[in-house]
This record gives structure tokens, sequence and C-alpha cells, in this order.
């Protein structure tokens, strides 16, 4: 569904596969982000992986909104900048609040 388009605008095979590559660098790393929430709910020391999970959320908006700010504005009519700080906050509040409830 992207390769096929991108191939057909004439992009040099370095840019069409470096964003091939980054495309699966990024389900890998949600993956795990996945995982550590899992782990947060399951296992005893929950909430390190949540911290975890919710610091790459964190990095993830961070570099959105910076790409947005002082890249090209036209990354804030996609959803990149948005769910990452939308999860990194409700990551870290559920660490806060599980700790206050223990």
């Amino acid at each position: 569904m992207v390769l096929g388009p991108l191939e057909g605008l004439g992009l040099d095979d370095e840019v069409i596969w470096l964003h091939h590559f980054s495309w699966h660098v990024g389900t890998v790393a949600v993956l795990a982000m996945v995982a550590m929430y899992a782990l947060a709910i399951w296992h005893p020391a929950g909430a390190i992986f949540a911290l975890i999970a919710s610091a790459m959320s964190a990095a993830f908006a961070v570099f959105g909104i910076s790409l947005a700010i002082f890249g090209n504005a036209a990354l804030w009519s996609t959803p990149a900048p948005y769910p990452w700080t939308l999860i990194a906050i409700l990551g870290f509040a559920g660490v806060l609040f599980s700790r206050g409830a223990a």
C-alpha cells in the first residue's frame, strides 16, 4: 500500500527503502510499548515497564511536535504529533495513581 505509490514517484531507492525500514522500526517500537504496558499490569515491578513505555511515548511526542514546529507544519495535519502525547500522559498518570493506591 505504501511502497508501490512511492516507487511510482520516481524517488531514489534509498528514500523509498529508508521509509520502509523506518515504518517497520516504528512498528516494532509500538509493539514493545504494548508489551511493556501489558507487563505493567501483571508483573510485580510493573511500574518500571510502564515508565519506560511512557518515556518512549513522550520522546516520540517531542520528536513529532519538534518536526512539526521546526521541520514542516504539514505534520500537524497528520496524527504523528498527537497520540504519543496522550499515551505518555495517560501512562505517567497511571503510574502515579497506581502508586498512590498501593
